[in-house]
């Protein structure tokens, strides 16, 4: 039996880049976490929350992925 650990990573953002949007950036971001010693088990959906106060900037984009 092999001892696996788990970990959530919250990804989240509402600051846009010039050469992609920001749903782009958090997919790119959770893709980029991969590696020999990390998988990713599974991604939420994106969803988006509202910038507090109202109208103070944009909306985020928000995030949650599942890694071992």
């Amino acid at each position: 039996m092999r001892n696996v650990q788990q970990a959530l990573v919250a990804f989240g953002g509402n600051l846009q880049l010039p050469d992609r949007n920001l749903s782009q950036t958090i997919l790119s971001a959770a893709n980029d976490i991969k590696s020999a010693n990390v998988r990713l088990v599974r991604l939420s959906r994106l969803f988006a929350s509202p910038c507090f106060p109202a109208g103070a900037g944009p909306d985020y984009v928000n995030a949650v992925a599942l890694i071992e």
